[in-house]
């Protein structure tokens, strides 16, 4: 039985016929390298097409995700503007009914320089009252005005909140809590201390907000204030 093999190349036009003979190990050994060959083209294949495919279906998602976002930010823009419209209406019932809000009275000899909110925190103006649905004062400001501390004591809290943005929290021994929302940047720290009028952070439009703001509460003992009842006549100037 022959060893070898024989390759007859015919050429299309006039020419001479070639004749290659190889070994049948040679042989074998040519055609199991063509089929890995096309084995691996395969493969790489089939690896590029799953790649593009994960990449479409990611691409798809973040899209997907992107308007999720903005639907999600809409729907609180609007349900938050409806809201303050009940609250605007549930506020003037109040105001015919003479029904107001009660805060706790001191006398002269109870306060002390720094016990008691009695600073504008930064200046501005009131774009958005106090409501039971937003116990609050928004005080709009252009970005990276300077906000103070508008009591002496302690930094208890600093963190991020969806809604709120750079959230600050400062309190004192008297039981006074005041809470900055929206900031841009925050200087202080927890655990520092600080004076009343000692400048905390700044102004900006972190979480979501329709403008640059602050958003200015005041709790007492863990129950909340109106901030307006707080603020000096001498509008927008700490």
């Amino acid at each position: 039985m022959s060893k070898k093999i024989s390759l007859i190349l015919i050429p299309d036009k006039e020419g001479k016929v070639r004749r290659i003979v190889i070994s049948k190990s040679a042989a074998i050994f040519l055609i199991t390298l063509l089929f890995i060959a096309i084995g691996f083209l395969a493969f790489l294949g089939y690896r590029y097409w799953s790649i593009y495919s994960l990449a479409r279906r990611a691409l798809t998602l973040e899209e997907r995700v992107t308007l999720l976002e903005k639907e999600k930010r809409e729907t609180i823009e609007k349900v938050t503007a409806d809201l303050n419209r009940v609250v605007y209406e549930n506020q003037r019932l109040l105001t015919l009914l003479g029904i107001e809000d009660t805060q706790p009275n001191y006398t002269k000899s109870e306060i002390q320089e720094g016990d008691i909110p009695s600073i504008w925190p930064t200046k501005g103006w009131i774009s958005q009252g106090f409501f039971p649905y937003h116990q609050a004062v928004d005080i709009a400001a252009p970005i990276g005005t300077p906000i103070v501390s508008t009591i002496s004591g302690v930094v208890t809290a600093v963190w991020t909140d969806s809604l709120l943005g750079n959230v600050l929290e400062i309190s004192n021994k008297e039981g006074y809590k005041i809470v900055y929302g929206h900031n841009s940047t925050v200087t202080v720290k927890e655990k520092d201390k600080v004076n009343e009028g000692d400048i905390v952070s700044f102004v900006g439009s972190s979480g979501i907000t329709s403008g640059p703001h602050l958003h200015y509460e005041i709790y007492y003992r863990d129950s909340v204030l109106n901030p307006e009842q707080y603020l000096p006549p001498n509008h927008g100037n700490p």
